[in-house]
């Protein structure tokens, strides 16, 4: 599977769905997460997660680091979902249910990380 096949697979997703590099960059972003963080895909292209989002895990810590990114495209192992508190595009915040993939494309070699929210506010 293409990067571009993979963008397609997900922009087809209820879900709220993006991929980031190895750095947390955002590479892809579809509809859904425009929808559920307020976001355009134009807006969110190209800045990092961190940045966009500010996520925060439940003890109040920063999530969705560089660091983080680095690790999940080198992990083998299934990597489990978690709650996450991020701000939205009109300030406000909300919990989401994250779950993680990690793509490999085989022909170029990047790895892609790919994010599905949820939002679990209520």
């Amino acid at each position: 599977m293409l990067q571009s096949e993979l963008f397609g697979l997900l922009e087809r997703t209820a879900d709220a769905a993006f991929c980031v590099d190895e750095q947390g960059v955002i590479r892809s972003w579809n509809a859904a997460a425009e929808k559920l963080f307020g976001y355009s895909s134009s807006e969110a292209m190209g800045k990092s997660c961190d940045q966009l989002l500010r996520g925060r895990g439940s003890l109040g810590t920063t999530v969705c680091t560089r660091e983080l990114y680095a690790r999940e495209a080198e992990d083998e192992s299934t990597i489990p979902n978690f709650d996450l508190e991020v701000t939205v595009r009109s300030g406000r915040r909300i919990w989401v249910d994250m779950s993680t993939l990690v793509f490999k494309d085989r022909r170029t070699h990047p790895r892609l990380i790919i994010q599905l929210d949820s939002d679990i506010t209520e």
